[in-house]
């Protein structure tokens, strides 16, 4: 489930499984001075973790690929980024894309997303473009809703307030100045 959740979504599951996918494991090093049974016990967590990874990155690949064969051409292209691919999508990414394009909407999901527009949003670890997507996205699922239709004016304006209340635009202006 957390493959097809966000992170969000699967946490406010109850009873849910803590779950961090699992890094690229670092190379496999020893010191001078470790014993076999240290050694043995490197390599098994080593292998372990290796194991792990491979796991999760095959089952997304699988998820993927599994959804991307039920898509028209047109989506599919849509969902390919320019440089990686289909790299920086997650499974989660392609499943939202399928509720936006093809799901049906509630009135609840209309009003969620609206109110998402104007959600605060941590521009410090974040980059601008990232806002951006998550506009665009926002504004995407709100196509062909009733009375959930977000036009350009009220994106630029609802974007242009987050910015503005993040303090980031207003940061960045003084650094330019100074």
């Amino acid at each position: 489930m957390a493959f097809i959740m966000s992170p969000p979504q699967y946490e406010a599951i109850q009873h849910s499984l803590p779950f961090i996918m699992e890094p690229a494991p670092p190379p496999l090093t020893f010191e001078e001075n470790d014993t076999a049974v240290i050694r043995d016990d490197k390599k098994l967590v080593y292998y372990t973790n290796v194991y792990n990874f491979e796991l999760e990155t095959n089952l997304t690949t699988a998820l993927k690929n599994i959804i991307m064969e039920k898509l028209d051409e047109a989506t599919y292209v849509h969902l390919k980024q320019m440089y990686i691919g289909y790299d920086g999508r997650s499974v989660c990414d392609f499943m939202n894309h399928l509720l936006i394009a093809y799901g049906e909407k509630t009135d609840d999901m209309v009003k969620m997303n609206l109110a998402a527009l104007i959600e605060d949003f941590d521009c410090t670890g974040a980059s601008i473009e990232q806002l951006y997507i998550r506009q665009e996205d926002l504004q995407n699922f709100a196509i062909g809703t009733k009375n959930g239709t977000i036009d350009d004016k009220l994106w630029v304006l609802q974007t242009t307030a987050v910015i503005e209340n993040a303090g980031t635009m207003h940061k960045a202006i003084l650094k330019w100045q100074a």
